[in-house]
């Protein structure tokens, strides 16, 4: 089940957005393929949950097509660059699982499928609602146990650092 992105990219559906998920969630090497490889999603809608300050890349970077939809400002990223999706926290599941054609996340194997680890948001929610999953699996991502482990559609193994942030100092 192992491929390569540009093979999983090509094989998703073009008539709905793809989610990227945010925080220590985010699939790395995937950013790391798109810097490199930019049309692996031209012209495909693409939403986040990148953080600001934590998520500090254009998931988008060269492409054409429509700003990136995000649920919290992009750190870094022009405005023209990026559309705050205008909805409170609560309704965000439901419009995802309505807009969202595929879920692209980072997570560590686990027996069953792929262990969530170091963050949950918004992906158990769209698995539920029938969107096909699409796993970065990473090793040096922690599978916790607790968290959620859920079957994936596809899977490419990277290992990449995981995401960070610098808190500051303690005041």
């Amino acid at each position: 089940m192992a491929r390569d992105w540009t093979e999983i990219l090509a094989d998703l559906p073009h008539d709905r957005a793809v989610f990227v998920a945010g925080g220590c969630a985010c699939p790395t090497g995937l950013l790391s393929a798109l810097a490199e490889l930019p049309d692996l999603l031209r012209g495909r809608r693409i939403v986040t949950s990148f953080l600001p300050g934590i998520n500090r890349v254009d998931p988008a970077a060269g492409a054409d097509g429509p700003p990136v939809e995000a649920i919290f400002p992009l750190s870094g990223l022009p405005a023209e660059r990026q559309t705050l999706i205008p909805l409170a926290y609560s309704d965000l599941p439901h419009w995802l699982a309505r807009e969202c054609g595929a879920v692209l996340f980072q997570g560590a194997h686990a027996p069953g499928g792929v262990n969530l680890g170091l963050a949950a948001d918004f992906v158990p929610g769209l698995a539920a609602s029938g969107v096909p999953l699409v796993a970065e699996v990473n090793p040096a991502h922690p599978s916790l146990p607790g968290a959620p482990t859920l079957p994936v559609a596809a899977e490419v193994v990277i290992e990449t650092p995981l995401v960070t942030y610098d808190p500051g100092p303690v005041g």
